[in-house]
């Protein structure tokens, strides 16, 4: 675990990112598309956290490779921030495919600068140019290497620079809280 800035964490190879993009591709192909969704501009999968009428084996098995691979992370960033109790933030696993040309502008995914609500995110792979995760408020840009999970608090304004070659593929999840 390195932390890169208040609340900002990385955990370099915390997870094995073999066979993730080919079982995405198989889940999108048949029960939860990669999509162009109107708040994103890359194609995004909302896999459900939980079980869905909709899965097939392909989507249980991608559902608890994510949910397995960011426990972890999540337990040690929860521990060393004192962060007790925290709910999923959506009832959905955010699967991403960032396609060349592709940029996400500056944003918050939370504006309650009071909460500790945080943004997990893991990177499948780094073969790809440009895509860098940006904080341009606390000077950090980050080239996303395969397997690394960045944890960020959800108030943190960020931006994901322009894609030019290749596919990034990423999985992330929000909780909130603390909660009572």
């Amino acid at each position: 675990m390195e932390i890169l800035a208040n609340k900002v964490v990385r955990f370099t190879n915390a997870f094995s990112p073999h066979s993730y993009i080919d079982i995405i591709e198989q889940v999108s192909d048949t029960v939860y598309p990669l999509i162009h969704t109107e708040r994103r501009p890359h194609l995004t999968m909302e896999l459900p956290t939980l079980f869905s009428s909709k899965d097939n084996l392909a989507a249980v098995r991608l559902r608890s490779m994510c949910l397995s691979d960011m426990l972890s992370p999540i337990t040690q960033y929860m521990s060393v921030y004192n962060i007790e109790k925290m709910v999923p933030k959506k009832d959905f696993i955010t699967v991403s495919k960032l396609i060349p040309n592709s940029s996400m502008e500056a944003h918050v995914d939370d504006k309650d600068v009071a909460s500790d609500n945080f943004i997990c995110m893991a990177y499948i792979n780094d073969n790809f140019t440009g895509g860098e995760l940006n904080f341009p408020e606390i000077g950090i840009a980050y080239k996303p290497s395969a397997g690394d999970i960045i944890i960020y608090q959800a108030k943190e304004k960020h931006e994901v620079l322009e894609l030019t070659d290749g596919n990034r593929y990423t999985f992330g999840y929000g909780l909130r809280g603390p909660i009572d």
